[in-house]
């Protein structure tokens, strides 16, 4: 979807196609973009990768526990809140901001919350588990941390019309890319372990 959306960021309308550290990723999902150009088939790309990925994690969430034998109830409770975080951000990609801002809004809150809870329950303990390698805390901690300023920007931006919003789209990048890595990893992780 990026490779087709015609051009425009919020700071640039007139930027000839999107870019990686400007553009929100909830920009691919708008039917118009930024700059103006239709992106109806990039609308629809964005959306149908955006479920994929949220399928995906929601089977990830169900086999995060397995990386927490030792400590069976907070892998029961990321489970349960990160299948909650993946039902709300199906409803953040199906509610573009372009067309639906304040449910989008919403969705992002709804599904944050839960995912931070998930996330801070797996990695925090994977980081006290002395079985884990170092890259692998690292990694944890390093998205855990990603995510949460991206959140707390997007709250100041947002809710109290503070700054951050050149800053805002990068951070999400960012906190996207240590996401992907992680949970690449820590599936990676699951499946090398012996049954």
């Amino acid at each position: 979807s990026a490779a087709v959306y015609p051009g425009g960021t919020y700071h640039d309308r007139t930027y000839p196609r999107h870019h990686f550290w400007h553009n929100y990723l909830c920009d691919l999902l708008h039917e118009q973009a930024l700059g103006g150009g239709r992106n109806v088939m990039g609308s629809r790309l964005a959306t149908a990768g955006m479920l994929v990925l949220v399928l995906l994690m929601a089977v990830y969430w169900t086999l995060a526990p397995s990386l927490l034998p030792t400590r069976p109830a907070l892998g029961r409770l990321c489970s349960l809140v990160g299948v909650v975080s993946s039902a709300g951000l199906v409803a953040v990609a199906l509610t573009p901001s372009d067309r639906l801002p304040k449910l989008h809004t919403m969705a992002i809150v709804v599904a944050t919350v839960p995912g931070l809870v998930a996330a801070a329950a797996i990695v925090l303990g994977l980081v006290f588990d002395t079985d884990v390698s170092a890259w692998l805390r690292l990694l944890g901690l390093a998205t855990l941390l990603s995510v949460v300023a991206t959140a707390g920007f997007f709250v100041v931006h947002t809710w109290f019309g503070g700054g951050f919003g050149r800053a805002l789209p990068a951070c999400q990048r960012v906190a996207a890319l240590c996401t992907v890595a992680w949970l690449g990893t820590t599936t990676f992780t699951l499946l090398r372990a012996p049954l």
